[in-house]
């Protein structure tokens, strides 16, 4: 990778602030970061970095971090208790930085999706040229009407690379490897026999890798790319890998049979996780008890 300057948008995120690490210490990079809150920034605040402050729905301030910038890796999303505020984010916001990245003659526009753009009930297998379809989960919405906007940046002669990654865990990852962690130590977990359903993750730097490929190879510009590990594991053995790094004893197993809830009744408690930008979101306590007469508790995000 040569030595041009890179904006990153939702730097202070976990994926955005790992590209910022590895830019720095792979090559040398020091990075533009666009930063809209700076009490999340200290994880960047270690880094020669250069922060603008501003956001995505604040043209100015964008036209300012972009200055002089080769390449646009665009992380930022949002994450607001606003459903209203966190579309404009997501799709005038994208709008914004893209048209701006066209006008400054940006020669590589990166926008980080999702494989959530497969909806809430996806396909047993799927790769870049499965339908995306629009669901009950909005983050998965917003990422359809994004890339849209990215086609449109696109067929103006803006050269986009869309990245749609799996599961992210690694450190610093707030759901799923801190998150998971945290609910491991609570004892958010059972191992269930006969529920295999397929975890499909990848480790944050092989993600930052193909994102760095993605600006080296011209043939990438106007593709979209599905980001994941190889082979993937199922969600009993993900979380009995965390449990194992928080020196736990595995769970008990549990047989399927005796796993169907009978009762589920929402709990006075609640516990705090956050998401991939590094926000705090509430978790619901419940209590179930299986038919068996088994009891327990999950938590569900309110």
């Amino acid at each position: 990778m040569k030595s041009g300057k890179v904006l990153i948008t939702g730097a202070t995120g976990f994926i955005g602030g790992r590209i910022a690490e590895r830019l720095w210490i792979d090559y040398g990079i020091i990075s533009h970061c666009l930063i809209r809150n700076f009490s999340n920034a200290a994880r960047l605040a270690r880094l020669p970095v250069k922060m603008f402050a501003g956001d995505l729905l604040d043209r100015p301030s964008i036209e300012r971090a972009v200055e002089g910038c080769e390449v646009v890796f665009h992380c930022a999303y949002g994450n607001t208790n606003d459903l209203y505020l966190n579309r404009r984010i997501n799709e005038e916001g994208t709008k914004n930085i893209g048209e701006i990245a066209l006008r400054n003659g940006i020669r590589r526009f990166v926008y980080i999706s999702s494989v959530s753009v497969y909806g809430s009930h996806q396909h047993e297998n799927v790769n870049e040229k499965t339908s995306v379809q629009f669901s009950d989960d909005e983050y998965g919405n917003s990422k359809i009407r994004a890339e849209e906007i990215c086609g449109d940046l696109i067929s103006r002669g803006l050269s986009v690379v869309i990245i749609r990654p799996a599961i992210v865990f690694g450190p610093f990852s707030p759901i799923w490897t801190v998150g998971v962690i945290k609910r491991v130590l609570v004892g958010g977990w059972e191992d269930v026999e006969g529920i295999n359903g397929l975890c499909n993750s990848v480790y944050i730097d092989d993600l930052v890798d193909c994102l760095f490929l993605s600006i080296k190879i011209d043939e990438a510009a106007g593709e979209t790319f599905i980001v994941s590990g190889e082979p993937p594991i199922t969600w009993n053995e993900y979380f009995r890998a965390h449990i194992q790094l928080a020196g736990l004893s595995p769970p008990i197993k549990i047989s399927r049979s005796r796993r169907r809830v009978k009762t589920l009744t929402e709990s006075e408690g609640s516990w705090d996780g956050l998401d991939d930008s590094g926000n705090r979101v509430k978790m619901g306590v419940y209590i179930y008890q299986t038919q068996s007469g088994e009891t327990g508790t999950i938590f569900i995000r309110r």
